[in-house]
């Protein structure tokens, strides 16, 4: 019985690192009242690190800090004064591109 439990958790052991490893998918949201016009670069943004299947934009009400606009959130945290570079930086160090 040990000799079987020992190559069961040996053969996990070789198997599970091989299997592919899938990026969580993750929402972008954007401010819709006053960062509406940042959408189409956030979708540019997306398309050039080919994260379509990974971050998916959500246009909400409002996040609250319209004085630092273009405004998003991303995994909780809000940032202001939002580029085509900033989101760029954001996404690719997140998802280790």
């Amino acid at each position: 019985m040990k000799k079987f439990l020992f190559l069961f958790i040996l053969g996990v052991f070789f198997f599970v690192p091989s299997l592919p490893v899938q990026a969580a998918e993750e929402t972008l949201y954007i401010c819709g009242p006053c960062s509406r016009n940042f959408v189409s670069i956030a979708e540019d943004v997306i398309h050039e690190l080919a994260l379509e299947d990974n971050v998916h934009i959500k246009l909400v009400s409002c996040l609250g800090a319209c004085t630092v606009s273009p405004v998003v959130e991303f995994k909780g945290e809000i940032y202001g004064h939002m580029t085509k570079e900033k989101l760029f930086a954001l996404l690719r160090s997140y998802f280790t591109l």
